[in-house]
């Protein structure tokens, strides 16, 4: 890969952990706890994966966190542009990938329930209104750029193989405890 797309994946990260810092502190964490939490993530195993495999997941946690900064903001004030704001960012987070989608949609209705209970139909219509045409123009895009809409999957032709159903129960118990070698139960 070429010297921009790591120093790409290096400001997301920052991004990342700007939005982070920034989430700490609305949370009402000190300083020396901050540092300390943001220098921990740096080493966090998980994240120094995310940062050299170069997939998008790392552009998801960004999303993801700069999402959980706008609604604690809005849960913090009332105020609807941190609405707005969550709306732009999780559309745009909705187009990158379909299971990011999934699972932070689930995870932000678990984390901040009260907020979405609390919503209007007045609200919830404002918010549609300004997220439906980001999502169609965002789609369109990366359609264009790839000839795939964000929710469907490209499979290779070395991936098309697919196992018997013998695979599932094919397992036998005194073959493992007498040869606990590696490839000992590849048909199972």
């Amino acid at each position: 890969l070429s010297f921009l797309t790591s120093m790409i994946y290096l400001l997301i990260y920052i991004i990342f952990l700007i939005g982070a810092y920034r989430l700490l502190k609305i949370h009402g964490f000190k300083g020396q706890t901050t540092l300390l939490v943001l220098s921990t993530l740096n080493f966090f195993p998980p994240l120094i994966a995310v940062r050299l495999i170069f997939k998008p997941e790392i552009l998801i946690l960004a999303l993801f966190i700069w999402c959980l900064v706008a609604l604690s903001l809005f849960k913090e004030t009332n105020n609807r542009k941190f609405l707005i704001y969550f709306v732009c960012i999780f559309t745009l987070l909705s187009t990158i990938k379909a299971t990011g989608t999934v699972i932070v949609f689930f995870a932000l209705i678990y984390i901040y329930f009260d907020i979405v209970i609390k919503l209007e139909f007045k609200t919830i219509s404002l918010l549609s209104i300004i997220a439906i045409p980001i999502l169609i123009v965002l789609t369109i895009e990366n359609f264009n750029a790839n000839n795939l809409y964000f929710f469907q999957h490209q499979t290779t032709d070395n991936y098309l193989f697919t196992a018997d159903y013998s695979f599932i129960y094919n397992f036998n118990p005194v073959l493992f405890f007498e040869q606990p070698l590696r490839h000992s139960q590849n048909d199972s």
